[in-house]
């Protein structure tokens, strides 16, 4: 795609990994005034800095590989000398053509049976060409004769099909272009059998003139024969950046992705005997969005194939769900949480063998923090609210990782896994490289003009505001050239990485593979050579095509099978098989025959999987896409099967059924006669306050259990937000719940409630409740009333009523968690309530309150007992345990750049003894906390919630995730910067528009994106660092912390923990084998707009064995699944020792699991 109308541009810089500095002459902008005879500088205004036009290109440098896995030959060395070159005139530029960059496919195939895959590329407005393979990586053009020359019009992808199921493969070639005319028509051209091919499109029904970017062949209705979906790209790019919704019967907003023109949608194409039809409306296929890529797999294990479309711009991908019989339904929103904005390429695999099929999609964001901040990647967001307000699904501007869970939805994992930003990427191919049995990844990247660049973005908006549209800019120059060479260009390198297992990818490029920097674009995989190993081939624009020999085989890198599959004689290439692999001690991989992957392109119809040292496959089954299956036992491998429909008999729907498991929990919020729904106030911190990086006005809901009622069940409470009420459930003998007193908490809506806890205020032996009152996002009106924290007396049979009075008044810091202890050892508990926020002031440090309890009413003796608890942190959970056994509880606090923190009771003063305790670098962003012997030895130990890893903030003791605040600019207000590490120096997170929103005098400062992106925290403010407030966070994975006789010893938790913030956690032997096991929810969606919601998480539920150590019991097995915006988790116990628990989700409904 190209983005023309997007904000977004690449630019040269460095990276703390072995991308190395582009020269700095290029990069610093001039001081001087351009002569004023230069005819460029006359629509630019006079300033001392200037820029200068021309001087942003450059080209990332080679990183050469010593001993390559993947080997690029020279064209000398092959024969394939295409190139790509795109030819630029008045008529034909990126202002006419918004897809001139986008680069070509390329379509692997044996198209003369002769065993050895041929390669043919698409030239975006040139001549194609086709190579035939004649063995040992030698290739002969035959374009001319084979008759495949197609030079006219501007083509953009490819697909090698057998259309007409005679064995040969032909060749479909997709056209686009803003004109609709004949040379926009599709062609097909069918294999005569003899290397020379006919077009044929018109006769075969696909002669179709949308500008199309991609096709893919497939059995969509389930009749045998290969059905197409075509993707089309709108030529009216007016509507590319315009948000259009519509509002349903119950006022739910949804997008209008209607097409404008007819040849605005995609279509489906059915297939009726070797005639196509289109029946795109009546299938469910009708549609507008600017599509690059299309891609097919079983995504719910029924069967039939569905479809995955990327879009680009502001249009939401599509994820078909296929009924079998040809018609598809968009359930995009049904099943992932958030998708990639500007959607490039796409690949459908299983990359951590589970056996169920993940999706990877591209987008643009820049891999270093240069290029990050000189381009425009991400919304504003003005932007993104509009876009969710408007229906549009979350957008996120970095790659997704969408990991199947198994239960039908999706978790992106881009970010822990290391592979969500890999700049302006195109294909994307999920393959195992080095035979170990790990699908790896390759990503093509780059984009022939920056024409997003900031900086030049703004030097065009003066010269559009002086002289009209992009068109009329490019007649002020005396020539297209000079034009267009006033547009930056960077080379960038492709990227490689190498799946290490657990979720997580390497960059290996300079080390697998010479990269050189290139604008490259299509990809294929394949093996050209027949040795065992997978090859690649890549499209480029303007240079040679890449050609990587792979020599995993040559290198003992690992062992291999692979198979060629002879289809039914509706379908000889059995597009739509799959075939699993079980071998070792349970390990699995699966595979589909979906050839079309990454973009544009068309890899060999093959079967592949890597085998690491292993010498023998279990069991071999096949499923065709009639369902008929075959298996075979004990197979050995470093061999090519050729398997055939013929062999196969029996149906099954999927090779890895959906098999019901005996779940250890189930949800019944349906029966448990609760309905409980919290309802956020609408409000965007962000807007406020323009350099917070996350929301606090979205903490609740919390709960609290107890025994209200003395029937010896417990009940619990929930709070909610402003103008929304609180409940308090009553648990029934059966184990369901009632409402209780509901017409307390009617009234009492007008709080927002955040913590609570149910304690003995009065000696009468049952159970208060006390309420911690918040809301960051509090009227400034009567703030102080609606943070008053409130006590609710208990009648002994679980009827309460307000305790007036009987509270101190709010001092205006908020709270967020309460715990009872009787810290005075008088009989009675007293409170200590976590200070979490001083409003309008995040991240400075609000007081924490201990309230002594005497009797009657409540006592501040914070400045008499707090000591060093007082002012510890942006507390969010706390709790009191005897740790080192001398008889005497601690107080363990986390919070938000807290350590993990310990205060013990020294001469009628809480003192912090964290640093005695080990714990004095602990700091993290901690969310929870729960006490329990993990390990079973008698004592206490900590299992702390922490933010995850599972996005881009980086974090580590020697490079700590950074936040220093300060009224920089001296205008009374706050100034929170935060701050990540890259190489040696550490830059603000931000964009530079997001920063001089707040701090407007750095405008003056930093004129220029490119100056902006190079400057250290250190060096924009220098000397003013030293007062401000320092805080870091150098750990963001949950994990435990064992106590070694009053030491605490860190011990991590499985990887399947980070993807997400944990909220809450229970800490119970859940299955009944004597071990303590952890339950654990949680996610944070309100995140700034570059970094993108948060919400991977689904719950998560770890075995353990008594020893501390945890193993993650897949959902699909726990059968806990709490995929929302959890806040809290709580366990209810009821009666013969039943348990219940509760999730707390911001503004949705409460979950109950047995």
């Amino acid at each position: 795609m190209s983005k023309k109308s997007k904000k977004v541009v690449q630019s040269p810089q460095k990276e703390s990994t072995p991308r190395k500095p582009f020269p700095k002459k290029w990069l610093w902008i001039g001081l001087a005034v351009v002569a004023a005879g230069v005819a460029v500088w006359k629509f630019w205004p006079g300033e001392e800095e200037v820029y200068k036009l021309g001087k942003m290109h450059g080209v990332e440098e080679t990183l050469i590989a010593k001993a390559p896995l993947l080997q690029l030959l020279e064209p000398a060395e092959t024969g394939i000398d295409f190139q790509n070159q795109i030819v630029e005139t008045k008529a034909n530029n990126f202002a006419t053509n918004v897809n001139i960059y986008n680069g070509g496919g390329v379509a692997i195939g044996d198209f003369n049976n002769d065993n050895l895959p041929d390669i043919y590329f698409i030239c975006t407005n040139g001549q194609n060409r086709l190579y035939q393979n004649q063995g040992n990586l030698k290739f002969k053009d035959i374009t001319q004769s084979a008759g495949l020359v197609s030079e006219e019009g501007f083509e953009t992808a490819a697909a090698a099909i057998d259309i007409n199921a005679d064995g040969f493969l032909d060749l479909y070639v997709c056209r686009a272009g803003n004109f609709e005319n004949e040379e926009r028509r599709n062609k097909l051209y069918i294999n005569n059998g003899n290397l020379t091919f006919t077009e044929r499109a018109k006769e075969y029904g696909l002669d179709d003139k949308s500008a199309t970017t991609g096709a893919n062949f497939f059995d969509g209705d389930g009749d045998g024969d290969l059905d197409l979906y075509l993707l089309n790209y709108p030529k009216d790019m007016v509507f590319a950046n315009k948000i259009e919704s519509k509002q349903l019967p119950d006022g739910t907003m949804i997008a209008n992705m209607a097409p404008k023109d007819p040849l605005d949608s995609d279509r489906f194409y059915r297939n009726d005997g070797g005639k196509f039809t289109d029946v795109s409306q009546q299938s469910g296929i009708w549609n507008r969005g600017f599509g690059l890529s299309v891609s097919m797999g079983d995504l719910n294990r029924d069967g039939a194939p569905d479809i995955y479309v990327a879009n680009d711009f502001l249009q939401p991908d599509r994820m078909y769900i296929n009924n079998g019989k040809g018609g598809f339904t968009d359930e995009l929103d049904k099943r992932i949480r958030h998708n990639t904005q500007f959607s490039m390429g796409t690949d459908i695999s299983d990359f951590d063998n589970d056996g169920l099929i993940d999706i990877y999609a591209v987008d643009m964001m820049p891999a270093n923090n240069y290029r990050h901040k000189t381009l425009k990647i991400s919304n504003t967001n003005s932007l993104y609210l509009s876009l969710v307000q408007s229906g549009i699904l979350e957008p996120v501007t970095h790659n997704v990782l969408q990991r199947n869970n198994g239960n039908g939805t999706f978790s992106d994992i881009a970010c822990q896994a290391g592979v969500y930003r890999t700049d302006w990427s195109w294909s994307n191919l999920i393959a195992d490289f080095d035979n170990d049995g790990l699908r790896d990844i390759y990503v093509s990247n780059g984009y022939r003009r920056e024409i997003h660049h900031i900086d030049h973005a703004e030097f065009m908006k003066i010269m559009k505001n002086d002289k009209g549209g992009t068109q009329q800019i490019i007649e002020q120059f005396k020539t297209l050239e000079g034009y267009l060479n006033s547009v930056p260009s960077y080379k960038i390198r492709d990227f490689l990485f190498q799946n290490k297992g657990d979720w997580k990818f390497e960059d290996k490029g300079g080390e697998w593979a010479t990269m050189k920097a290139t604008w490259s674009c299509g990809a294929a995989w394949t093996d050209l050579d027949l040795d065992g190993d997978l090859d690649l081939v890549v499209n480029n624009l303007e240079d040679p095509a890449f050609v990587f020999k792979n020599q995993a085989r040559e290198q003992n890198k690992g062992n291999f099978i692979q198979a060629k599959l002879k289809g039914s004689p509706q379908n000889p290439f059995a597009v739509g098989a799959s075939v699993l692999i079980e071998y070792g001690n349970g390990k699995i991989q699966y595979q589909e025959i979906s050839p079309n992957r990454g973009i544009f392109s068309c890899s060999e119809h093959l079967i592949h999987f890597g085998m690491g040292q292993e010498s023998q496959i279990t069991k071999l089954s096949v499923r065709w896409p009639d369902g008929k299956t075959q298996v075979m036992n004990n197979v050995p491998v470093n061999q090519r099967l050729q398997l055939d429909w013929a062999n196969a008999s029996g149906y099954v729907a999927s090779l890895v059924p959906i098999t019901p498991a005996q779940n250890l929990l189930t949800e019944n919020t349906a029966g448990s006669g609760v309905n409980f729904v919290h309802k956020e106030s609408k409000f965007n911190d962000f807007e406020n306050y323009p350099l917070m990086v996350w929301m606090e006005s979205e903490l609740g809901p919390l709960t609290a259990a107890a025994d209200v009622n003395g029937d010896g069940l417990e009940d619990f409470f929930v709070g909610n937000a402003f103008n929304a009420s609180a409940a308090l459930y009553v648990q029934n003998p059966d184990g369901s719940f009632k409402a209780s007193n509901q017409a307390l908490w009617d009234a009492e809506k007008a709080y927002e409630d955040h913590g609570a806890v149910f304690f003995d205020f009065d000696g009468d032996k049952d159970q208060d409740l006390f309420v911690v009152s918040g809301g960051f996002d509090a009227p400034a009106q009567g703030r102080d009333k609606l943070w008053q924290n409130r006590l609710y007396l208990n009648d002994g049979k679980g009827n309460f009523a307000k305790a007036n009075g009987a509270v101190p008044t709010a001092l205006g810091d908020i709270g967020l968690r309460v715990v009872a202890h009787d810290y005075d050892k008088d009989g009675d508990a007293d409170l200590f309530v976590g200070g979490r926020l001083v409003p309008d002031k995040w991240p400075l440090t609000p007081r924490s309150l201990i309230l002594r309890n005497d009797g009657n009413k409540l006592t501040d003796v914070t400045e008499e007992v707090g000591g060093d608890f007082a002012r510890c942190g942006m507390v969010t959970d706390l709790a009191w345990a005897d740790l080192d056994k001398d008889g005497q509880a601690e107080l363990v606090a986390v919070g938000e750049w807290m350590p993990v923190s310990v205060f013990k009771m020294n001469g009628g003063k809480l003192s912090n003894i964290t640093e005695q305790l080990g714990l004095g670098k602990s700091n993290g962003l901690w969310c929870s906390l729960k006490l329990a012997d993990v390990d079973q030895d008698g004592d206490t130990d900590l299992i702390t919630g922490n933010f995850g890893i599972n996005t881009r903030f980086t974090t580590s003791p020697d490079a700590p995730f950074s936040c220093y605040a300060k009224d920089f600019d001296n205008n009374g207000t706050l100034d929170p910067i935060v701050t990540m590490f890259e190489g040696k120096n550490s830059f603000p997170l931000v964009q530079k528009e997001v920063m001089v929103k707040q701090i407007p005098s750095l405008k003056k400062k930093y004129l220029y994106a490119i100056s902006y992106s190079q400057t250290p925290i250190e060096e924009m403010w220098g000397s003013g660092l030293k007062d401000a407030l320092k805080l870091v966070a150098n750990d963001m994975e949950t994990c435990w912390w064992e106590n070694q006789g009053g030491k605490m010893v860190r011990r991590s938790l499985p990887y399947q923990v980070q993807i997400s913030a944990i909220q809450g956690i229970v800490a119970e032997d859940l299955n009944g084998d004597g071990h303590l096991d952890l339950l654990m929810a949680g996610n944070k969606y309100g995140m700034e707009v570059g970094t993108g919601r948060y919400d991977a998480g689904n719950g998560v539920f770890l075995a353990g064995d008594g020893k501390g150590n945890f193993t993650w019991v897949n959902n699909l097995q726990s059968g806990f699944w709490a995929m929302r915006d959890a806040r809290d988790l709580a366990i209810v116990k009821g009666a013969n020792g039943k348990r219940t628990f509760v999730v707390a989700n911001n503004n949705s409904a409460l979950q109950v699991f047995r």
